[in-house]
Order: structure tokens, then sequence, then C-alpha cells
């Protein structure tokens, strides 16, 4: 590689690089695919037991087992430059969700990082034990093991950041409390502070409340929650399309499929001789979301720890690079939240420097625009841009597979003058 031996060597690239002709018939629209492509590696599991998490035996769908898995996917940049160690990010969802609702977003910023999209326990295709003592902690210790087994099953850099949305950022504002090997944390739409529930997702408390097995014969659904369970689904596609920003040409009954497989036979929909009558509904994974949503909300597990609340969080204990992104128009989580949020997080470090320690906790704020609760596949241009920049102030701008030059339209030069230049220009002794 050549050495930069001044500033004029440095400024002429520069111009060089933004200044070349632009063919006025082509697009100048910056899209994923000008950066490289991108590999997956769709539906690994993570395998552990109940019994390394101090739990007993659950209650599966084909017996009591002391085993589970978690489901992942991989996503990561094709060609990966040997002298690069790139960061992985690991993604957690929300409710009425899996993993694929990261998809859009991986899809843009999978160029520049290694991805990893975990389906939680209890949804997509992890396990979906019935009965469990469900809570944000448990679900953090499980995924902390998670990602500690897959970095060192890979052998990957310890450049490793984590992301929640909705719910997801709840458990991931307790793992930002535990120590870990990671650099950073960032919460989308999240939980946060107040843990209360929505009418949409608390009403599937009654189904928790309701008997599961058919008093008259144990192998069978009771019609009560068939009804119940029912009725639910029948409105699921709508809350899912309520919670998003596009229109309905781009969020139908066809391009949620991916959120309704986990609950409603999702062959109806190939299958012409379907209907509501012979459409089978997924009664265990409805009951196990149910259960979920009866003990992950409320309960002040997000609160600060207190006297009157002696089980929450210790806000005290957060010990890593944060940032806090929510969408201008997200009527699920209040936009206050960030702002309070934000405040809280400040107090910490400043009682964290009176005591003189030295954790890494910082916090930042940022807003995405014209996008819903599930802003990730609103916006994922948008999305990208924050993260990448955020990971930049944290470690420095050397962890990506590519040099990163937005994702919108390019107002002067061409891209690919411009990656040429990027091949040329290199600077010995990057950290």
């Amino acid at each position: 590689m050549s050495e930069v031996v001044s500033s004029n060597v440095i400024n002429q690239y520069l111009f060089d690089s933004i200044t070349s002709e632009i063919d006025s018939g082509e697009p100048r629209e910056l899209a994923p695919e000008h950066y490289g492509k991108i590999k997956k590696i769709l539906n690994l599991k993570y395998k552990s037991k109940y019994s390394n998490f101090g739990l007993e035996q659950q209650k599966h769908r084909d017996g009591m087992s002391n085993d589970f898995k978690i489901n992942y996917s991989i996503f990561e940049p094709e060609n990966i430059p040997d002298n690069i160690e790139i960061s992985t990010i690991f993604f957690i969802h929300g409710v009425i969700d899996n993993s694929t609702g990261f998809f859009p977003l991986g899809n843009m910023l999978g160029v520049f990082y290694r991805l990893v999209f975990i389906d939680l326990l209890g949804f997509g295709q992890s396990s979906h034990p019935h009965g469990f003592p469900w809570s944000f902690e448990i679900h953090s210790n499980i995924n902390i093991k998670l990602m500690e087994s897959v970095v060192k099953i890979h052998r990957w850099n310890k450049k490793i950041f984590v992301i929640g949305h909705d719910w997801g950022g709840g458990v991931v504002t307790v793992i930002a409390t535990k120590k870990t090997f990671l650099f950073g944390a960032i919460l989308i739409n999240t939980i946060a502070i107040n843990n209360y529930w929505v009418t949409e997702i608390g009403s599937l408390v009654a189904l928790a409340k309701l008997d599961f097995k058919s008093e008259d014969d144990p192998e069978k659904v009771s019609n009560m929650f068939k009804i119940s369970a029912t009725s639910f689904v029948g409105g699921y596609t709508q809350l899912k399309k309520s919670m998003h920003e596009k229109s309905s040409r781009d969020l139908n009954q066809n391009t949620l499929q991916s959120f309704e497989n986990d609950y409603i036979e999702s062959k109806a929909y190939s299958d012409p001789k379907k209907n509501p009558l012979n459409t089978k509904v997924n009664y265990w994974n409805v009951r196990c979301l149910a259960e979920h949503a009866a003990n992950l909300l409320g309960n002040g597990q997000l609160l600060p720890k207190s006297n009157l609340n002696p089980n929450g969080l210790d806000f005290v204990k957060l010990n890593i690079h944060m940032m806090i992104l929510h969408s201008d128009k997200d009527d699920m989580m209040p936009q206050q939240n960030v702002p309070k949020l934000k405040w809280m997080i400040e107090k910490v470090i400043q009682y964290q420097r009176s005591q003189n320690k030295h954790d890494k906790l910082s916090i930042r704020t940022g807003y995405i625009y014209d996008a819903g609760h599930f802003s990730t596949s609103d916006q994922p241009a948008q999305i990208t841009h924050q993260i990448i920049d955020f990971i930049d102030n944290v470690i420095g701008p050397h962890h990506k597979a590519i040099d990163y030059l937005g994702m919108g339209i390019l107002q002067r030069g061409d891209f690919e003058h411009m990656k040429e230049q990027f091949k040329k220009f290199k600077i010995n002794n990057i950290p």
C-alpha cells in the first residue's frame, strides 16, 4: 500500500473522487448492490439446555424437554478484505414479529458488516415452550450465551454490537447492564422506561388466562381458546400493517406472510382449495405469544430499581455505548420516551464519573422520518446510515468491508470512479 506523504496528496485524491464526469442518462441512486454482494446463511440453530440457565424442563409441543433451540440467520459481505476486522451486529426483534422483520435492513447493511438476526425463544423458528417464566432477564441471559457461542464457533473478532427493536429493545437494555464483550447497543422504537402495555398487545393476556386444553379431551385444544385465538389471528395482518408507514400496496396479506406463518398455515395462499374452514391456526404458537405478553408487559421490569420496585432495572450498571432511535410516526411507543431515557442515562454517566468508574457508557439519539413502528422495513436506508455513523464514532471508520458513501442520490461524481479511487488510495497502519 502506498503511504500518504503530504496533505496535497489527500486533497487531490478527494477532489478527483467527487468531480468525475457524470453520464446524465445514467441513474445516480446509490443502491446496496453498488457496494457488493451479500452472502446469506439462513436458519442456523443455537442449541442449549434450560438447566444451563437454572430452569427446569419445559413443556414443548412433543412433551417435556430440557433442550431448546434458537433460530438465527447470518448476512455478511461476500468479499471481506483480509486486512479488515469488520464489526458483527446481533439483532433482537420485538412482539408479533420474528427475525425476518430485519431482513430489509439487512439487505442494505449487510454489504458493510456481519449481521446476525435472532428469533427470540418463543418466536419464529425457535422453540416455543408453554408455561415458561418469561422475563427480560431470562431473554437477556439466553441471548448473551448465544452471542458468545456464535462468535466463538465462527472465530469472529470481538467488534460486537447488539440492536433491539420494540421489546427486543427491552432485552438489549438489560444486556447493556451486564459485563460482556459488547462495544455498543442501539434501541429502535424500544419499549423502554414505562414498560407499559398497549391495548392491541395487552389484550393477548386474555388468551393466556383461557384453558388451553379441553377438559373432555386433554389431547385437544379447547373450543373457547380456538375461538379467541382465531379472532386474534383474524386481525393480525391489520395490526401489523398499522405499525408501518408504508402503503397497502407494499404491505398486504401476501407481503406479510413471513410473519403470519408463525401463527397461520401460510400454504393457504398457494393452495386454491384453502378456505377459512380448512385453514389451520397454530394455536400452540398463539398461546406462547399470549403468555409472553402476560409476563413481559408491565411489572416494572424496565423501570429503575428502587425500594418500591426491587426487581427493576439497575441503570447504574449500564456499561456500553448506546443510541436510541425513534420513528416520527410511531403510534405504538411514545416519542417522549427518547429524551426521558437519554436524561436518565446522562445522570448515570455523571454518577459513574463521580465514582471514578471508567465504563464505556455514552448516549446519543436519532430520529427516523416517514416511518412507523416497524421502521427497519419502512426506512432501512435511514437506519443503515444511523448505525454506520454510530459504529464509526464508537470504534472508528475502519471496520466495514467497504467505505460508505451513503444510500441516497449522488449529487456529483460517478460511483464506479470513486470505488476505483478507493482501491488506489490506502493509508498504511490503519488500526
